[in-house]
């Protein structure tokens, strides 16, 4: 077993992050998101590939107890100098490309600036040995290896499937792990599930890399039909061919989403949140493009499952975060387990990178990923210092029994803050960076919602006790790794539909959290609430507004201010309301 401290950071994109290994197992992970407040931790554009996660970097070494001069390896997951070999590309001649953007010769020598600058910046801002201690290890490898490598399996085969936007050139990788981390088949550029979501998005008048997420839930209320013979003039998937995309139509590297407007025309917005205006067009749509999705990522698993035979899978990727898809996936059978690493975005593969090097250059074995709390704790002093800073708008107390109270509120109606323990890694809330609710109470969706400021159609998660889970919902046997980290949606059977008919989705889905052993406060609570209620399960979804989801004491009560029909906030030890 390796006893170096590697470090993996994410940052040539989005979603910047930071993961320490040591000691046989990663010991800390963060992302920039929750301390510079900014969501994916900065834009994504060529001039900020140089702009490091320098505060999860220091939360890392701050839960770990070492300092930087510890720190062995650290290895970026992105390889600059291979993007700049296989860029601009010849799919992309003839389109109006934006000068200094991604795809034209100026925008990517930037790009690759802004990377190769790791070693010099990281030696400036976190230590000097730092400069020569750097590594480069290839995105979609990353991945790879966050989904493979941290499966809480013993299997010692198993395959990975990787899925998103673009790495250097790929857009998805899969293979399989057998002592050895081997590629079987990759998909490179314009064939990209992730740009062709990004891409559809901006066309329905949403943020593409930040509302794909609505464009999923939208589809429930869809017809996937009505678009499928215009879909096939751009897009094909077969299980020998699980994606072709014409980038004559698409054209992803344009600014403007021209190709799509010939395709389908210009489609009426009419995005105000809580109203259900919502054009037919638009459901229609989102409806076509989840379909296409499920049945392209049917077939990748149908071909990497003939091609490497092995009986266990693990996911990563942003398109993975596509709960309606992993469900889909995980219903055809064809794997005996099926697990998403819980930050599967490109998040993820600062956990990737450090495994790979742990695993394939030091010796290690495989780690086994069994919660994903890797984050700074809510510290009490912290909180007491804060609290004494808002004497004046909040009055707060020392529970006995925190999760006793907090289902106490929960079981009369009340909607609460539940932020305590280790800040989880990934973008789900799971339960302890939470806002709950009573998931049987009439109007509920509608109130979460208002709270959030989202959308009508904006579906509800739950958390549910592992042991009732089955009675409720409907759980392929594959996918009981993946309901861990809320990264499925599946079928709500007759008593969800009965007792909480407002957490199913509109098509009856929900996305849910398996709660057993690996968060014991979390669980006591569901364990109270369900003494009061006889439900098992609560509506969990992220404690924020607006901004990522919060980090500290300091987020958390400011957030709380902002969010009028919540009643309470638990925040460590203590319990929070306004002040009468």
């Amino acid at each position: 077993m390796t006893q170096k401290l590697i470090l993996g950071l994410n940052a040539a994109y989005h979603e910047s992050s930071a993961a320490l290994w040591g000691k046989g197992r990663i010991l800390a992970a963060a992302e920039e998101e929750r301390f510079n407040r900014i969501r994916h931790g900065k834009p994504t554009r060529v001039n900020t590939a140089g702009e490091l996660p320098l505060r999860a970097i220091r939360a890392c070494l701050r839960r770990a107890g070492v300092s930087a001069a510890d720190v062995d390896v650290i290895v970026y997951a992105f390889h600059p100098r291979l993007r700049r070999r296989v860029h601009p590309r010849p799919e992309d001649r003839g389109h109006n490309l934006e000068t200094n953007n991604y795809g034209t010769p100026e925008g990517e020598r930037r790009m690759a600036r802004g990377c190769l600058s790791a070693p010099e910046l990281l030696g400036r801002h976190i230590h000097p040995a730092w400069r020569s201690r750097t590594r480069f290890l290839p995105h979609h490898l990353a991945h790879g290896a966050s989904g493979v490598l941290a499966m809480p399996t013993e299997a010692e085969r198993r395959a990975f499937l990787t899925v998103d936007g673009i790495g250097e050139i790929e857009s998805a990788r899969w293979g399989e792990w057998n002592g050895r981390l081997r590629t079987r088949s990759r998909l490179i550029y314009p064939h990209s599930l992730g740009f062709l979501w990004e891409r559809i998005t901006q066309y329905l008048g949403y943020r593409p890399l930040y509302d794909e997420a609505k464009i999923m839930a939208l589809a429930a209320y869809g017809d996937p039909d009505r678009y499928q013979a215009v879909f096939s003039r751009f897009a094909s998937t077969t299980s020998e061919s699980p994606l072709r995309l014409d980038n004559q139509w698409l054209r992803f590297r344009e600014t403007s989403p021209d190709g799509m407007v010939a395709l389908f025309g210009r489609p009426i917005l009419s995005r105000k949140p809580n109203s259900d205006k919502e054009e037919h067009h638009q459901r229609d749509l989102a409806a076509t493009l989840q379909s296409f999705t499920n049945d392209a990522v049917r077939n990748m698993g149908q071909h990497l499952r003939m091609h490497t035979k092995a009986n266990h899978l693990g996911l990563a990727g942003g398109v993975a975060l596509n709960c309606v898809a992993m469900y889909a996936l995980a219903s055809t059978g064809l794997f005996e387990s099926l697990w998403v690493q819980p930050a599967t975005n490109d998040a993820g593969t600062a956990l990737g990178a450090a495994l790979w090097w742990a695993v394939h250059r030091e010796g290690a074995r495989p780690w086994q990923m069994e919660h994903p709390y890797l984050g700074p704790e809510i510290d009490n002093e912290a909180t007491l210092t804060e609290l004494s800073r808002n004497n004046a708008r909040v009055v707060w107390s020392r529970p006995f029994e925190p999760p006793k109270k907090a289902a106490e509120e929960l079981a009369a109606g009340k909607v609460i803050g539940w932020v305590r323990g280790p800040m989880e890694f990934g973008p789900r809330a799971l339960g302890n960076r939470s806002l709950l609710a009573h998931p049987g109470l009439p109007g509920i969706r509608d109130r979460i919602n208002r709270i959030k400021g989202r959308e009508w159609f904006r579906p509800l998660a739950v958390s549910v006790m592992d042991e009732a889970a089955d009675r409720w919902f409907d759980i392929p046997e594959s996918a009981r790794m993946a309901t861990r980290n809320m990264n499925l949606a599946v079928p709500g059977r007759a008593l969800a539909r009965e007792k909480t008919p407002k957490a199913p989705h509109v098509d009856g889905s929900c996305r849910i959290q398996t709660v057993a052993g690996e968060n014991p406060g979390f669980r006591r609570l569901l364990r109270e609430f369900q003494g009061l209620t006889e439900l098992p399960l609560v509506i969990n979804t992220s404690f924020n507004l607006g901004q990522p989801m919060v980090a500290n004491a300091k987020d958390a009560i400011d957030t709380f201010l902002r969010m009028k029909d919540v009643f309470s906030l638990y925040l460590g030890d203590y319990r929070i309301e306004r002040h009468p």
